[in-house]
């Protein structure tokens, strides 16, 4: 009985240890996703339903300039998904 005991608690730890592992792998991926969005953007254009807007072709001087910084985006806060394909965030989340 007790070696069963024992048998079953290392099985549960390395469960744990493998799932913060996973965890701690993925937040390696946002973070490196993180990094790559940083700065100043023009929005070329935005898809929502399958159609495209024109920001395209708009003039320089009246582009759409979007600024993240850390997990901002203007007055909102956002997170990454890297699971997605292709890859996604959430709008709104903190």
């Amino acid at each position: 009985m007790e070696i069963g005991m024992k048998l079953c608690m290392a099985i549960v730890l390395a469960l744990v240890s493998l799932a913060a592992a996973a965890a701690n792998a993925q937040d390696a991926v946002v973070k490196d996703e993180m990094k790559k969005l940083q700065g100043s953007w023009i929005r070329i254009y935005v898809e929502a339903d399958g159609k495209k807007s024109e920001d395209g072709k708009k003039e320089s001087d009246k582009a759409i300039r979007l600024i993240i910084s850390g997990d901002k985006f203007g007055n909102d806060t956002f997170k990454l998904d890297p699971s997605k394909k292709p890859k996604a965030h959430r709008p709104g989340t903190s």
